[in-house]
């Protein structure tokens, strides 16, 4: 599976983002006339402009997922190795459980795969 696909499942699955399945030709006036473009039925988004952030290669993106993880409570352990990393999701609070675990070469590539495990998500990896 490559990043993109993946960062589509983090948006769905992790950051609950609309995907923008179900779009309707939308009509809107404007002051140089109308404008068409699509427009998702679901959360009204134009789905031209909409773009799902590359969460698995750009840690920036990857700390968004950081952070929806820790306001559900969910605290990421990250361990370092030469060649890749490790992340471990754990409760906030209560004994030390690990909920999931993944390991990649890139940072932001693992903790989309840690925040995929813990919504139940598995990546197969290639």
């Amino acid at each position: 599976m490559d990043l993109r696909q993946i960062d589509c499942l983090v948006h769905e699955h992790v950051m609950q983002e609309c995907r923008h399945r179900h779009v309707r030709e939308h009509t809107e006036r404007t002051d140089s006339g109308y404008h068409i473009y699509p427009r998702c039925v679901d959360c009204g988004v134009n789905v031209v402009e909409a773009v799902v952030p590359k969460y698995s290669s750009d840690m920036e993106a990857a700390m968004k997922v950081w952070h929806a993880l820790r306001a559900r409570g969910v605290y990421l352990d990250v361990q370092t190795y030469a060649d890749f990393y490790a992340v471990v999701a754990r409760h906030e609070s209560g004994p030390m459980v690990k909920l999931a675990y993944d390991e990649a070469t890139s940072l932001p590539q693992a903790i989309c795969g840690v925040a995929l495990l813990v919504n139940g998500v598995e990546v197969p990896k290639s």
